[in-house]
C-alpha cells in the first residue's frame, strides 16, 4: 500500500473505535477533521480503496447491498480492535507482528495459501462446479480499476490486464462458460500470488478463492 493508504486507513480505524457502537456508514467519516490526511481531504475513491483493503485483511466487518463491493455500515473486527489498540491502527506495524503470507498453485489446481504464520498451510480448492457470479464480477470490476497500482513487472501487469479484460468479457456474456472464468481466475490469482502486502490483491483474491 502507499503511504497515503496507509495514513487514511489508521486515521479511519481510529476514528471507527470511537464510533464502533453505532456501526457508523463509513462516508460519515469524511465529515471529520481526521478526514483531512497529510493537508488533503480524504476523496470518495480513497476511501472506497481503504475500505476494500481493511475488508480483505478482516479489520472491519458490516452488512453490504447487491452492487457494492464494501459495507454499507462498518464496525471493527477482533483483529481491527488489536490494530487500534496496539498499534495505533497502523496496518504495516501490525503486519510485522503476524509473520509471513504466501500463495502458490500446485499441479493438481488446489491454491495453497500460507496465512500469517510460517508453516501453516490453509489448502483451498478450486472445484470443478459453477462459480460465484456476483464475486467474479467484483474482483473483475477491481482489478480493471487496480491493476496499474500494483507492483508487478510489466510483462505481468501486461497478462493480468488481458485475464482481467477476458474475465471480465466473460461475465458480460450472455451465458457465462464456468470453466473458463475459473480458468482466468487462476491465472489471475497466480499473478497476484506475490502480492501479499497489497489490500486489493488481497481482497480480489479473497474473492475469487471463495467464488469458486
Amino acid at each position: 500500500m502507499s503511504a497515503r493508504t496507509d495514513a487514511i486507513s489508521a486515521a479511519f480505524l481510529i476514528w471507527l473505535e470511537q464510533h464502533d457502537a453505532a456501526m457508523p456508514r463509513p462516508e460519515l467519516f469524511q465529515d471529520e477533521p481526521t478526514s483531512v490526511v497529510d493537508g488533503a481531504q480524504v476523496t470518495d475513491q480513497e476511501l472506497e480503496r481503504v475500505l476494500r483493503v481493511l475488508v480483505a485483511r478482516e479489520m472491519v466487518k458490516g452488512p453490504r447491498i447487491m452492487g457494492r463491493d464494501t459495507p454499507i455500515r462498518v464496525r471493527l473486527t477482533e483483529l481491527g480492535q488489536i490494530c487500534v489498540y496496539d498499534h495505533d491502527g497502523d496496518m504495516q506495524a501490525w503486519r510485522a507482528t503476524t509473520g509471513p503470507s504466501s500463495i502458490s498453485f500446485d499441479a493438481g489446481g488446489s491454491m495453497q495459501t500460507a496465512v500469517n504464520s510460517t508453516g501453516v498451510v490453509q489448502v483451498i480448492q478450486i472445484n470443478d462446479g459453477p462459480v460465484d457470479l456476483e464475486k467474479f464480477s467484483r474482483a473483475a470490476r477491481t482489478l480493471l480499476d487496480e491493476v496499474d497500482t500494483l507492483d508487478l513487472p510489466a510483462d505481468e501487469l501486461e497478462e493480468l490486464r488481458q485475464a482481467g479484460e477476458e474475465l471480465h468479457s466473460e461475465l458480460e456474456g450472455s451465458a457465462p462458460d464456468h470453466a473458463r472464468l475459473r480458468k482466468l481466475g487462476g491465472t489471475i490469482v497466480r499473478l497476484l500470488g506475490t502480492l501479499t502486502a497489497s489490500g486489493a490483491a488481497s481482497y480480489m483474491v479473497q474473492l475469487l478463492t471463495s467464488a469458486t
